[in-house]
């Protein structure tokens, strides 16, 4: 077995507004969510999410949700650190119907994701090296604002 660790570098939650349904497109449904904002918090890494980026969400037809996400972390000292994941979550077998149905998913839907940096500030250039995931939770509302709770672990 190969030995490794994992380091907790932050937590964050993320505000995104209701869904931008694009519609059908090769593998699934296209749906849009723009960030609105949030609050990172952590040890090595504190600020906030600023209100522009969002996720790409593929709907498969199988209940699987894969997200692809870019943000702009503003660090407490004025550092912008980009972020780019894929990730998915497990609607159910019946997720894809619900989803279309405008029936949003069980609060608490796990999520797992797998987050890169594209950073230039010099304090935070060690993120552009790490291999990381993410373990979130959404809290999805169709007719308002949703969150998205992650804790994001550096593998090494």
């Amino acid at each position: 077995m190969i030995d490794y660790k994992m380091e907790h570098l932050f937590s964050y939650t993320a505000t995104i507004g209701g869904p931008e349904i694009v519609g059908p497109v090769a593998g699934g449904v296209r749906v849009n969510f723009n960030l609105t904002g949030g609050e990172v918090t952590g040890e090595k890494v504190q600020g906030t999410i600023l209100p522009a980026g969002g996720d790409w969400l593929l709907m498969r037809s199988d209940g699987i949700a894969e997200v692809d996400v870019r943000l702009t972390i503003r660090t407490d000292d004025e550092a912008l650190l980009n972020m780019h994941y894929h990730g998915m979550a497990d609607l159910g077998e019946n997720g894809f119907e619900e989803f279309m149905a405008g029936r949003a998913p069980v609060p608490g839907t796990a999520l797992r994701i797998f987050p890169r940096f594209h950073v230039a500030a010099e304090k935070y250039l060690w993120l552009n090296r790490l291999a990381c995931i993410g373990v979130g939770e959404a809290h999805v509302d169709f007719a308002g604002e949703s969150k998205m709770l992650f804790d994001i672990y550096a593998v090494k």
